[in-house]
């Protein structure tokens, strides 16, 4: 049901001029929250005569310090509206969006505790009663309550915390919940949850940067991509669309690695998100959602890629770092089937021939045709028409993992436990992917099924792959590998990329602090080729609004994260769409 555009969110005030507003009730906050007094005091204990009384007086002290602190980060995170939204919150437009679907996305690391506890000496500045795991889950599913996204994207979730408190909790709110842990021995993963009275689910694909014999994608990052159908009642039409999280490697000298996952992820996206052919045999695409930690920074030439759709790897980036340094003309080996264009060059063959037979221009390929097509190595599935929800026992034999690909044969009862290990000249997060192709295939060990005996077409017919190409080229769609230049078609565009009406602007929004305050979390939504204006326009997804990020200086003021106010060590990113 259509919530009211001026009470969508009853915690973030709409208007920021407002004298009712949050700004309004804490004008008394202190410059910095790191000096909010945590109740010590310096004068010697005394007798405790009623020690329940004193329990309930710190008790009281502590929620009022919290109150304060959420209430100075409301102050400072104030909607920012495009042209659109503007138009329909002064009620000028509601016809643009005629019987569309609102709704808010939110995207959130939440900061894995067994990460944290890892790496603690990175939180010695925050409060200590902020780094508590009962107190940050608490705030956390406080922060849910303010906002009540319809979609949630996380990164950092650990996997007991989401089968044994996230699911079950949000399930009792209305939400239904899928999850991908990382591969081998790590303990997060990504997380989406949907309100299940606004969407059905359709489908989901896991996607995994762990391929074996593949220099650049031996690290257990994982994404998540689900389909996902608007629920409309009455005559209303429904819509699919795609969303999707991911956490990419953090390591900032290992660009080549986070190139390799992230062109992975596109040529995922591109197949899971490929609803038909227009009448140019172009590629046409469910609306997508894409959100995450990509652990880089906006001017970073990676995120360039994601938004300009190019990139030239022979070129150096800002920091001096070159990729054909390292001699890497495929970032993925070509016997994956991935191309320069980010799309598994098999699929777009099979499309092109679909298209021209049948002469339709929405149609999508059989899941078994998908499979036969893909040379992508899959430690678990989920079947498609599942949802890991409390609905099912979790220990089911239904869910079970099974394989997406006739490549991958193993028992149905193991998941993959990797070891793997690197000689001790060779550092594999310093040395070339040269050096460290020699060391990965002479250490690697495997407990569980053997990778090595994983049945992945490594080997590739050079006539038969030049005829391929040739007939992929001969329909007007590039197709190549090794050009010195990557691309993508999924037109995707950064919702915190435009200043939009922010006060400061032109100011660095930040989601994290690192070296400094910095922005590597992101949430993209794809545009539309507009043939007669000859650019990108929204197409039936649109942005309407997104709560505006802290600058530095207001980073600063808030002090380190986590603290009272947030329960992670990023800030959140949200936003709502309209999808018509």
């Amino acid at each position: 049901m259509s919530r009211s555009y001026t009470t969508a969110r009853r915690f973030y005030s709409v208007d920021s001029e407002d004298d009712s507003g949050p700004s309004a009730k804490i004008r008394s906050v202190p410059q910095s929250l790191s000096n909010i007094p945590a109740g010590e005091s310096s004068e010697p204990p005394e007798p405790i005569d009623n020690p329940a009384e004193v329990r309930n007086e710190l008790t009281k002290s502590f929620v009022k310090e919290i109150t304060v602190a959420r209430n100075y980060l409301k102050s400072l995170r104030r909607w920012e509206y495009t042209q659109l939204g503007k138009l329909i919150g002064n009620g000028n437009d509601q016809r643009s969006i005629g019987d569309g679907s609102r709704f808010f996305v939110m995207s959130y690391n939440i900061l894995s505790q067994h990460l944290l506890t890892m790496h603690n000496n990175l939180y010695s500045g925050c409060d200590p009663r902020a780094l508590n795991h009962n107190f940050r889950k608490q705030l956390f599913f406080s922060e849910l309550e303010e906002i009540q996204p319809d979609i949630l994207c996380l990164q950092e979730v650990e996997e007991s915390d989401f089968y044994k408190v996230h699911e079950p909790t949000l399930f009792l709110k209305g939400y239904k919940g899928i999850y991908k842990k990382r591969t081998g021995d790590k303990q997060d993963g990504c997380a989406i949850f949907y309100k299940a009275t606004r969407f059905s689910f359709v489908d989901k694909l896991s996607v995994e940067y762990f391929q074996p014999h593949i220099p650049l994608l031996n690290r257990d990052n994982v994404g998540l991509l689900i389909k996902l159908r608007t629920n409309k009642f009455g005559a209303g039409r429904k819509h699919t669309f795609v969303v999707g999280t991911t956490h990419i490697l953090f390591n900032p000298k290992r660009q080549d690695v986070k190139l390799a996952q992230m062109q992975l992820l596109l040529a995922e996206l591109d197949r899971f998100a490929f609803c038909g052919l227009d009448p140019k045999g172009q590629a046409k695409y469910h609306p997508i959602i894409l959100t995450g930690d990509f652990n880089a920074e906006p001017h970073n030439q990676l995120m360039r890629f994601f938004s300009d759709g190019f990139l030239r790897t022979e070129l150096p980036s800002s920091n001096s770092f070159s990729f054909r340094e390292k001699a890497i003309d495929n970032f993925i080996p070509i016997h994956t089937g991935i191309n320069d264009q980010s799309q598994h060059y098999k699929l777009v063959l099979e499309r092109i021939k679909q298209w021209k037979t049948h002469r339709r221009n929405e149609f999508q390929l059989d899941s078994k045709v998908y499979s036969s097509l893909v040379n992508l190595y899959a430690s678990d599935s989920c079947p498609s028409d599942l949802e890991m929800t409390t609905e099912a026992a979790v220990d089911s034999d239904e869910f079970l993992p099974r394989t997406t690909t006739p490549f991958v044969e193993k028992s149905r009862n193991k998941l993959i436990s990797r070891s793997v290990t690197f000689s001790d000249d060779v550092d594999p997060d310093v040395a070339g992917p040269s050096a460290l192709f020699q060391s990965f295939s002479k250490t690697e060990s495997v407990s569980g099924p053997d990778v090595s005996a994983v049945n992945l077409h490594t080997q590739v017919d050079p006539d038969e792959h030049a005829k391929l190409i040739e007939e992929i080229v001969k329909t007007g769609t590039r197709c190549s590998f090794g050009s010195g230049e990557i691309s993508h078609n999924l037109r995707l565009n950064s919702v915190y990329a435009p200043p939009l009406d922010r006060g400061e602007s032109g100011d660095t929004a930040c989601t994290t602090k690192q070296s400094c305050w910095t922005t590597v979390d992101y949430m993209f939504y794809s545009k539309i080729w507009n043939e007669q204006y000859k650019k990108q326009t929204e197409g039936k997804l649109r942005l309407l609004r997104r709560l505006g990020l802290l600058n530095r200086n207001q980073c600063k003021e808030m002090g380190p994260i986590p603290n009272l106010a947030v329960s992670s060590d990023h800030y959140s990113l949200i936003a709502e769409f309209v999808l018509k």
